[in-house]
């Protein structure tokens, strides 16, 4: 019988080292636990970006104004709303704004963005490859333990963004002109639509380099590049062109320029550039970790050489570099402003990794039992856990751990037998600590704010159907204006007089000084916490 097992079992390893689908297949099942388990948990107090999107969205709902986006009534235009158009849509279709549904879309986007890469890189380069390329941007830090658990722009962006530039090569290289710009400008508007003049930055970048490398700059001015920015301009332009007619008076170019260059060279003095210049490589290598630590394995001889050889690798890492260009001299810039560009330089990394780990390189034997470390360490990991922290609040604990421990045990005996497959084996290994992340340490940030959206909602409760509104100069962070707005149905604006007996007003210390002194009659009837922590607010009645 034990024969049997051990023959079952080393025909099954034989089986997992010649072929590489069923542990693909293991990465994309472990995907789902690891990117939905506890994705609506923690409140929008967390992320500043999240109660931002949403508020608008629900704003937009509310007032059955799709042209015009508001926060507490007042327009915010500092983004484009396609992306606030898409959280109505999944409102609608899944029950409700709440933070589960309206972070659907931002996870959707990145499996999105990982499908695009797989399809584009696989024309080049074969299935295999396409999926690790794929699985890398999926599975890097900045995406698997911070940025993938909020409502945010970026994997729509970034999925639109990158779609656009592989759309370039992939009509370049088939000589149709016409719908390469035609077909890249389409993505380039959505892209616009969704964070502004960033995507025609990607855009001109990507042609210039492309057609500048291969010494066809004239086919900048041609017809067929004329049609694709008609195309740009009448896809931007409707939506404009209508928000224009709303509203006669505004200036929404020049806010749409100013969102978009705040954060560049161009607003910032030369000394906080300098240190921004010198931070950035540092910054990003980091967040991006573990894949960027691949970059070692393009200092090889014969590096141009091979790249040369290779127009599509060619065309990732210069288009990679000239864009990386921009954030690089740009102070106050994030990891997630990169995220469209790291598939391409993880394009260039795997290309050349591949080699080194066939040929069984001394790099390539140090990382591997880099991992092999990391995976001991983890399997005992969850035991060690409840000695260092309390895990009341955690249902099933020990359950888990064990899940985890053996499922750990099964990826490091194959690590070990299937030389061949460890990378994706590494990918599996980074979707279980964020399971175990989603389980353990997620739900530790849960006590940190839920007090501040359970008296946020109290104070809805209070004021029932009644107007409630902000004193103005009152500061109010957007995510208790979302609470107050869900909770209520009705959209929570600024007001500095004429009240009636009938209205509720949230105000400062600041602003309630003003009150009194205004000899404005008021009841103080609760207090509660917003951002920044420990900052009081008040809620007021007023007298007959």
């Amino acid at each position: 019988m034990i024969k049997s097992i051990s023959e079952k079992l080393k025909h099954f390893v034989d089986t997992l080292r010649q072929n590489s689908k069923y542990l693909f297949f293991f990465c994309l099942l472990l995907m789902i636990p690891a990117f939905f388990i506890n994705l609506g948990l923690i409140d929008f107090f967390l992320h500043s970006d999240e109660s931002t999107r949403t508020l608008v969205a629900l704003e937009m709902y509310l007032s059955h104004d799709f042209i015009t986006p508001t926060i507490n009534g007042l327009v915010y235009m500092n983004k484009p709303p396609l992306y606030n158009w898409i959280l109505v849509l999944f409102a609608n279709i899944g029950g409700g704004f709440n933070e589960f549904v309206l972070r659907l879309p931002a996870t959707l986007s990145l499996f999105a963005l990982g499908l695009t890469i797989y399809l584009f890189v696989k024309k080049e380069y074969g299935k295999r490859f396409a999926l690790i390329n794929a699985l890398m941007i999926v599975t890097c830090g900045r995406v698997l333990f911070w940025e993938s658990f909020f409502t945010v722009i970026d994997f729509t962006f970034s999925a639109a963004v990158y779609a656009g530039i592989m759309f370039i090569y992939f009509f370049y290289k088939r000589d149709n002109y016409r719908l390469m710009f035609i077909v890249s400008y389409a993505f380039a508007a959505i892209a616009f639509m969704l964070k502004g003049l960033p995507a025609v930055v990607f855009q001109g970048i990507t042609l210039v380099v492309l057609l500048g490398y291969e010494k066809k700059i004239k086919k900048l001015f041609t017809v067929d590049h004329l049609i694709g920015i008609i195309i740009f301009l009448f896809i931007t332009g409707c939506y404009y062109s209508l928000y224009l007619i709303n509203n006669p008076e505004s200036n929404i170019f020049s806010v749409i320029l100013d969102e978009s260059t705040k954060r560049t060279v161009l607003q910032n003095d030369i000394f906080h550039t300098i240190k921004a210049i010198l931070d950035f490589p540092v910054e990003m290598f980091y967040h991006y970790l573990p894949w960027t630590i691949l970059i070692i394995f393009l200092f090889r001889k014969g590096f141009w050489t091979t790249v040369n050889k290779e127009p599509f690798l060619k065309f990732n890492l210069l288009v990679f570099l000239a864009n990386l260009l921009v954030y690089w001299t740009s102070p106050d810039v994030y990891p997630k402003y990169i995220l469209m560009l790291m598939p391409m330089l993880f394009t260039v990394c795997w290309y050349f990794t591949r080699l080194d780990l066939e040929q069984r390189d001394i790099k390539a034997n140090l990382l591997e039992r880099g991992v092999l470390i990391l995976m001991v360490v983890f399997s005992i990991g969850p035991f060690i856990f409840p000695f260092i922290r309390d895990i009341h609040y955690i249902g099933h604990y020990y359950l888990k751990a064990s899940f985890l421990f053996g499922v750990t045990l099964v990826l490091l005996y194959l690590f070990i037998k299937c030389r061949n497959q460890r990378i994706i084996l590494t990918m599996a290994f980074l979707l279980l600590i964020r399971i175990a992340f989603d389980w353990f340490i997620w739900p530790i940030r849960y006590d940190k704010y839920i007090n501040l959206k359970e008296e946020t909602i109290k104070v809805a409760k209070i004021t029932k159907d009644k107007d409630l509104y902000i004193y103005n100069g009152t500061k109010v962070d957007r995510s208790t204006s979302f609470y107050l707005t869900r909770e209520k149905g009705q959209i929570i604006r600024f007001k500095g007089n004429h009240f009636t007996s009938d209205d509720f007003c949230i105000v400062d210390m600041k602003s309630m000084q003003e009150l009194q002194k205004s000899h404005v009659k008021f009841k103080k009837l609760f207090d509660f916490e917003t951002l920044p922590e420990g900052y009081s607010l008040h809620l007021i009645g007023f007298a007959p």
